[in-house]
């Protein structure tokens, strides 16, 4: 059987540190595999034993790797060996709680050698990352809420939570726009100056007067995962959609 090499697609990232310039890849993940997930890709591939057994085996096992490890004992395996450690200098007075402070109990890991072996000629490809863009995930309507009505009305207050929502930058098209949900729209733009409270997760703001409708919200800001914002505001649309009815 021919032995499997790393082969990995990576993003990559620019360095804002000044002492170290230029650009670094981190690992595009495929997925993270728990517990549960391994236990079935190993019933799977065994195809003799059940997942429930798998799992119950895989459970006892980490279960004395953890006691064996908090009792002393370091743990070796396939994929390498975790060792117990003493992290910070060591002060003698151990009746003094900051002298305690000092030291933490660790688990260095040390990679094994077959999986050393596995990585050893490994083969990079670069993938373009997607641009980062506002995304809206919740908007909450404290004052329908407090009336027990769905529908939103001229002057409620609202809670907008999200990523990538801080309205850094100076450009005059920052802010939240109101799209109909029918024709796409955009029925009403709120400011950046106009809305409260606001960070990168989110922000609050006041329904503007409008149409009865069903509508989308659409942030545009100039937020980057860095201090420093876009050159030009990015745009991101709510999955979901509001009704706007003033009548009730």
């Amino acid at each position: 059987m021919k032995k499997k090499r790393v082969e990995w697609k990576v993003w990559v990232y620019r360095n804002n540190y000044r002492e170290k310039q230029g650009e670094y890849p981190r690992v595009m993940l495929r997925g993270n595999m728990d517990m549960d997930g391994l236990a079935a890709e190993v019933a799977r591939r065994a195809g003799t034993y059940s997942v429930e057994t798998v799992r119950a085996i895989a459970s006892l096992l980490e279960r004395t790797a953890e006691e064996l490890l908090v009792e002393g004992y370091s743990v070796t395996g396939r994929l390498g060996t975790l060792t117990p450690a003493v992290t910070g200098m060591w002060n003698p007075d151990r009746t003094s709680p900051s002298a305690r402070a000092q030291n933490r109990a660790v688990a260095r890991y040390a990679m094994g050698g077959a999986l050393k072996e596995a990585f050893a000629d490994p083969l990079f490809h670069e993938e373009a990352r997607a641009a980062a863009v506002p995304v809206i995930g919740e908007a909450r309507n404290a004052d329908a809420e407090a009336e027990g009505r769905t529908a939103w009305r001229t002057g409620d207050l609202v809670e907008v939570r999200g990523k990538l929502l801080l309205m850094n930058g100076d450009d005059p098209t920052r802010g939240l726009y109101f799209v109909d949900a029918e024709t796409g729209g955009e029925a009403a733009h709120l400011p950046a100056e106009e809305l409260r409270m606001v960070t990168r997760s989110g922000f609050t703001m006041r329904v503007p007067a409008l149409p009865p409708g069903r509508y989308r919200l659409r942030a545009a800001t100039q937020c980057t995962t860095s201090p420093r914002p876009l050159s030009q505001p990015r745009t991101g649309d709510s999955d979901m959609t509001f009704i706007i009815n003033n009548e009730g």
